[in-house]
């Protein structure tokens, strides 16, 4: 399995200790809303899969967590939806969601690997 993590920007505002991206550079909505688009349009245009060697993909990041898609739920619908289309149609074929956040006091996480 060769996969392919996508990151929705390089900058979480999670801040967790063990991140690499947690820098002190907050994106706005704007460029946070055109690195989805480039994202998506790298998959709808078929580009990415000329760049990479990848059967799957990775949905790794603490920035679902803290509102950091409040505002792009749009866009990030649609690529997920790309991607769960390609993973029905054959074109991929194993993914991998893991979320970590942080909530008051307490840690969470979440992972599915198929």
């Amino acid at each position: 399995m060769k996969v392919l993590q996508i990151s929705p920007w390089s900058n979480c505002k999670n801040r967790c200790v063990f991140c690499y991206e947690r820098g002190d550079i907050q994106f706005s909505l704007e460029e946070r809303r055109k690195n989805l688009e480039d994202t998506y349009n790298l998959f709808t245009s078929g580009e990415v899969f000329n760049k990479f060697d990848f059967d799957g993909f990775g949905v790794i990041g603490g920035e679902f967590f803290a509102g950091q898609l409040n505002g792009l739920e749009d866009i990030w619908f649609k690529l997920i939806k790309l991607l769960a289309d390609l993973l029905e149609n054959g074109k991929l074929n194993s993914y991998v969601l893991s979320c970590v956040g942080r909530s008051n006091l307490s840690t969470f996480s979440s992972s599915s690997y198929v």
